[in-house]
C-alpha cells in the first residue's frame, strides 16, 4: 500500500460513518413529534412530554440545531420582525414539515436548558434563527460528507466541492418549508368553508366567539388552525375584530377571514347574529370555489385540444401509413426495387 493509502482508509471510513449518522438524524427528525398548529405552539414540540423523557433522536437533532443556531446568530445578527414573522407563519402552516419538526426540536432542547439554569423559556431563540441553525446543520453535513466521500478521488479539490455542494444544499431546509407552508395554504383555502360551518355551528349553540374560534381551530387544517388562533390572540389584546382578521387573512393567505372580521364587528357593534353570516360567508367561498375550478376547466380545454392536435393525432396518422404501406408490401401491390 501506498503511504497514502491508510489515510484513504480512514477518510472513507469516517465518510461511511458520518453518512450513516446522516441517516439516522434524518430519520429522528422525521420521526419528530408534530408542534402545534398555532403560530407560537411550534415552541413546545411534544405537549405532555417531558424534555428529558423525549427520544434520543429528537434530543440529539435538538442539541444540533441549536448549536448550528447560535453560530448563525453570531454571524447573521438579530433577525427583523417581518422575518420573524414570515418564518412564524411558515411553520404554524406546515407543522408536519421536517424543519419545522427540528426547528421544534431544538426550541424543547433550548426551553430545557433555560429551564435548568431558572432563566424560563423568554431567552429561547428567535424562529427564524433556530430556522438558520436547521439551515447551517444541512449544509455542514453536506460539505463533510461530500468532502470525505470525495477525498479518495478529488484529493484536495474535494474541500472546494465538499463548501460548494454545502453552501447549495443549506437553502434546502428554506426552500422545503416554503413549498409545505405553500401547499398547506392552498388546502386551507379549499376547506376554509367547512371551517367556517364549524364556526358557524359553534356560535350558534352559544359560544362565545374565543371559544368558538378555538373549536374551530382544533378541526381545521393547520394553515386555517392558525389564522383563527391568530385572530383570536389578537381580540385577546384587544385589537378591533376587523383589523385582526384581516391581519390574519391576509399572512395565511385566506380572504374570507377578512369577511369574518366584518361579521364578528358588526356583532359587536350592533348585535347582529353572527351565525347566519358565517354561512353566508361559507355559501359565498364554495360558489367562489366552484366557479374557479369551472374557469380552469375552461382554461384547459383548448390545451386539451392543442395536445390532440399536436401530438396523439400525428401518431395516429402515422400509425395508419404504415399499416397501409405494410399491407401494400405484404400484398405485392407495392414492388420495392
Amino acid at each position: 500500500m501506498t503511504p497514502s493509502a491508510p489515510l484513504r482508509v480512514l477518510l472513507i471510513a469516517c465518510g461511511t460513518l458520518l453518512v450513516v449518522r446522516a441517516m439516522r438524524l434524518l430519520v429522528a427528525a422525521r420521526a419528530l413529534p408534530s408542534p402545534a398548529a398555532g403560530a407560537d405552539a411550534v415552541i413546545d414540540v411534544s405537549p405532555g412530554l417531558g424534555a428529558s423523557d423525549r427520544p434520543g433522536g429528537t434530543r440529539f437533532v435538538g442539541k444540533v440545531v441549536l448549536f448550528c443556531s447560535r453560530a448563525g446568530l453570531a454571524l447573521g445578527g438579530q433577525p427583523s420582525a417581518r422575518d420573524h414573522a414570515i418564518v412564524a407563519m411558515q411553520l404554524a402552516a406546515a407543522p408536519r414539515c421536517w424543519v419545522a419538526r427540528a426547528v421544534g426540536a431544538a426550541a424543547a432542547e433550548s426551553e430545557r436548558y433555560l429551564s435548568d439554569e431558572g432563566g424560563g423559556a423568554r431567552r429561547v431563540p428567535p424562529l427564524p434563527v433556530l430556522l438558520r441553525g436547521v439551515q447551517i446543520a444541512v449544509g455542514a453535513a453536506t460539505a463533510i460528507c461530500v468532502a470525505v466521500g470525495l477525498s479518495g478521488v478529488a484529493g484536495p479539490r474535494a474541500l472546494v466541492v465538499g463548501i460548494l455542494g454545502g453552501a447549495a444544499t443549506s437553502t434546502a431546509p428554506r426552500l422545503a418549508l416554503n413549498r409545505a407552508a405553500r401547499r398547506a395554504r392552498r388546502g386551507a383555502v379549499e376547506t376554509v368553508a367547512a371551517t367556517l360551518d364549524v364556526l358557524a355551528a359553534a356560535v350558534a349553540v352559544g359560544l362565545p366567539v374565543p371559544a368558538a374560534l378555538e373549536l374551530a381551530a382544533s378541526h381545521a387544517p393547520p394553515a386555517a388552525a392558525g389564522a383563527l388562533r391568530g385572530a383570536a390572540a389578537r381580540r385577546a389584546t384587544g385589537e378591533d375584530p376587523r383589523l385582526a382578521f384581516a391581519a390574519e387573512a391576509r399572512r395565511f393567505g385566506m380572504p374570507a377571514l377578512g369577511e369574518v372580521g366584518d361579521a364578528v364587528d358588526r356583532q359587536t357593534r350592533i348585535g347582529a347574529p353572527l351565525a347566519p353570516e358565517l354561512r353566508t360567508i361559507a355559501a359565498r367561498v364554495r360558489a367562489d370555489t366552484r366557479t374557479g375550478l369551472m374557469e380552469v376547466a375552461a382554461r384547459r380545454g383548448p390545451l386539451a385540444t392543442l395536445v390532440v392536435a399536436l401530438v396523439i393525432a400525428p401518431v395516429c396518422l402515422a400509425a395508419l401509413t404504415a399499416c397501409l404501406i405494410g399491407g401494400l408490401l405484404e400484398g405485392g401491390t407495392l414492388a420495392l426495387r
